[in-house]
């Protein structure tokens, strides 16, 4: 099983929301860690894929029915306030984990905190 382009396309929407971009940062998206997450389920997480799916396709369902729009396509006020009714969730505390260890991880990440990425 693999994500749908509608899926995919929510998963970078909440990714960025989880790490938004900002002055100091990329984001989940542009610093690679949504990216790097996709990858993680096709392999490692590839158990998680029928979990994230359905967590992607309630958000889209949560968004059309409270705003009438696809949750990519909300703002930022309107995709945070759908997030924030899924954050007693054990899938989506683990998708929040999922989403800082790939950015933490990668070099926009690692130079945050002051490593030094070489190579």
């Amino acid at each position: 099983m693999t994500l749908t382009s509608r899926q995919i396309t929510n998963l970078n929407a909440a990714a960025d929301r989880i790490l938004p971009p900002d002055d100091e940062s990329p984001g989940a998206v542009a610093s690679g860690a949504a990216a790097r997450l996709l990858v993680m389920l096709d392999g490692d997480l590839a158990a998680m894929q029928r979990d994230y799916a359905a967590f992607l396709t309630q958000l889209d369902l949560e968004a059309q029915v409270a705003f009438g729009a696809p949750f990519a396509e909300l703002d930022v006020e309107r995709q945070d306030a759908l997030l924030s009714s899924f954050q007693s969730s054990a899938f989506f505390r683990l998708f929040t984990e999922h989403v800082h260890e790939q950015f933490w991880s990668s070099e926009a990440g690692m130079k945050l905190v002051g490593f030094e990425v070489r190579g």
